[in-house]
C-alpha cells in the first residue's frame, strides 16, 4: 500500500498465490503485494489487513513493501505491485481506489504543553511554537502539507527538527521538542507522550486510500478490498475515540 501524493506512504504488500497456472500479486502500503507509504503511517495498519489476509487465506505469499504514494502509483501502472495504501489524489485514470478512510490533520503535542486540551485547536495558535516535520527528501507530501496548512492561515511554521518516519516524528513530539502536524490515524499507532487534537476549520482535507489498477483481473483484489474496508472501519471507530475534538 502506497502513500499520499509524495506523503510519506504505508509499505507495499505483496501476496501471490498460484492459480490456474498463474501468479497473483497484491501490493500496498504493506504489500499481498501490496505497497505502503514510506513514513511508515500506514504501518500501524498493514499488520492487521495482513493478519486477517492469512488467516482466510493461508496459501498466499504476502511480500510487503515500503513505497512513497508516487512510487506507489508507479508500481501500480507497471504491474509490480497489486494494490497500495496511500494518500490521494491519485493522477493517472487508470488507478481507481477500492476503499477510503477520513484520516483528518491533528496536530501532535507534548504531554504538559500548554496547548493540549479537549476540543479542535486553531492552528493560528500555533504560530510562535517550534514544529517537527518530516523530511523534504522521504515526506514531500507531508511536509508540504505542514507549510500548507500553516500558511494557509498566516504564518510560516518555525520547523526546526525533521525526521523521516511518523514514529520517528511522533518520538520527538514526545520528547519535548515540538508540535507535529500528523494525520488523525497516529493516534492507532504505539508511540505515548503526547496528545492529539483535531484541527479547527482545516483548509486541507485528508485521507487513506486503497489503490488499484483499473479493470485488473486479479481474483484477489475484491477480498483484499473487503478486508481493508473493515479495517478502516476500525481505525475510524478507534480515531474517534482516541482524538480530541473528532467527531
Amino acid at each position: 500500500m502506497g502513500g499520499g501524493t509524495g506523503c510519506p506512504a504505508p509499505a507495499p504488500l505483496r501476496a501471490r498465490r498460484a492459480l490456474d497456472g498463474r501468479r497473483y500479486r497484491f501490493s500496498g502500503a504493506s504489500k499481498g503485494a501490496v505497497g505502503a507509504r514510506r513514513a511508515s503511517q500506514a504501518a500501524g495498519h498493514v499488520p492487521r489487513l495482513v493478519r486477517r489476509l492469512r488467516s482466510i487465506r493461508p496459501e498466499c505469499e504476502i511480500d510487503v513493501r515500503e513505497m512513497v504514494t508516487a512510487r506507489q502509483s508507479q508500481a501500480l501502472l507497471d504491474g509490480e505491485i497489486d494494490i497500495g495504501l496511500l494518500r490521494p489524489p491519485i493522477t493517472s485514470s487508470r488507478l481507481t481506489i477500492a476503499s477510503e478512510l477520513s484520516d483528518p490533520f491533528c496536530l501532535a503535542i507534548p504531554d504538559g504543553h500548554a496547548l493540549t486540551g479537549s476540543g479542535p485547536i486553531d492552528l493560528r495558535s500555533t504560530a510562535r511554537e517550534i514544529f517537527v516535520g518530516f523530511t523534504r527528501q522521504r515526506g514531500p507530501a507531508f511536509y508540504d502539507q505542514t507549510l500548507g496548512l500553516c500558511t494557509d492561515v498566516g504564518f510560516s511554521p518555525n520547523l526546526r527538527y525533521e525526521a523521516s518516519t511518523l514514529y520517528g516524528v511522533l518520538d520527538l513530539v514526545s520528547a519535548g521538542l515540538g508540535i507535529a502536524i500528523v494525520p488523525a490515524s497516529s493516534s492507532t499507532l504505539a508511540p505515548t507522550g503526547f496528545v492529539l487534537r483535531i484541527l479547527n476549520r482545516p483548509t486541507r482535507a485528508g485521507c487513506l486510500a486503497l489503490a488499484q489498477s483499473r479493470g485488473d483481473p486479479n481474483p484477489m483484489l475484491s477480498t483484499l478490498s473487503e478486508l481493508t474496508s473493515a479495517v478502516f472501519d476500525e481505525l475510524g471507530a478507534e480515531m474517534r475515540q482516541r482524538v480530541a475534538g473528532m467527531t
